[in-house]
């Protein structure tokens, strides 16, 4: 039989469409296999992978169990992760090395070493979670932190979230703060920092009894101090900032008294005194 080629030698598809097709059908057949002849049986060991050795073989192990009553209301360290679902009697395997998870490990050894692990899907996180129990841990040091193994313990409903913040990743929408009796532009909420472990916004309260929710940020304006109360290192309840242009209550100035101390001033003003609005 003649052959014909293309200029570089080789073969042409359209003068040989039987021969293209001969390897579609050779190469399905070569990937087709008899499922009968599939064994099941298998020889590896079981029970190494539930043992996460990867992990190393120094791991302290921790003695007790905590069981907690159903139906009661706890306040549980929550670890969200993405796309995680942990279910009872399941092993659960971590290396722990950012500063505030570490955190969340060491108040959890020296507690009942439970925390709550929950499903953190697309678009939300789940309102259901299981318990996890500490069991075998080590502490490399704060470039290493932890190595750990966690049981899976207890289904439970998350009823109200915490939400702990960390300044370095704090990212605040592009909203300002506005005076909440005349509108007047007070600041940024991309001007709040915190001066808590617990975030920027915290709720104090006073000798008198008087519980304030604080906003803290490191600018603001639009505001003029008191000149009746003389600043105070003690818990106050007079007010020490008012809006300019109605004289509203909003909050206090504070200013360090040491000169190590960072930021040497900021501003604490009560989140009933402000409004968001769009910048």
């Amino acid at each position: 039989m003649d052959s014909s080629t293309d200029d570089d030698g080789t073969y042409s598809d359209l003068e040989y469409p039987n021969y293209r097709q001969y390897n579609v059908e050779e190469d399905y057949s070569e990937e087709t296999t008899d499922e009968t002849s599939v064994s099941t049986e298998s020889t590896f060991d079981l029970t190494l992978p539930a043992t996460h050795s990867y992990l190393g073989p120094n791991l302290e192990e921790l003695r007790g169990r905590t069981i907690l009553d159903d139906g009661i209301y706890v306040n549980l360290p929550l670890l969200v992760k993405q796309s995680v679902v942990l279910f009872p009697g399941q092993t659960l395997p971590m290396t722990v090395i950012d500063a505030q998870t570490i955190d969340m490990i060491r108040t959890c050894l020296g507690n009942d070493r439970t925390l709550g692990v929950v499903c953190l899907g697309y678009d939300r996180t789940a309102p259901v979670g299981t318990t996890a129990e500490i069991y075998e841990c080590m502490y490399d040091g704060p470039e290493q932190g932890f190595r750990l193994k966690a049981k899976g313990r207890q289904r439970f409903k998350i009823l109200r979230l915490i939400i702990q913040v960390c300044s370095k990743y704090i990212k605040f929408p592009d909203k300002i703060f506005i005076c909440c009796n005349c509108d007047s532009y007070i600041g940024r909420q991309s001007n709040m920092f915190p001066m808590s472990k617990e975030g920027p916004l915290g709720t104090y309260c006073n000798p008198a009894g008087i519980i304030h929710e604080i906003v803290t940020l490191y600018h603001a304006q639009g505001l003029m101090l008191s000149r009746t109360s003389p600043p105070s290192i003690e818990y106050t309840w007079f007010p020490g900032a008012m809006c300019k242009n109605c004289g509203a209550y909003m909050g206090w100035k504070f200013t360090a008294v040491e000169s190590n101390l960072r930021p040497k001033a900021f501003w604490g003003l009560t989140r009933k005194s402000l409004k968001n609005k769009e910048k």
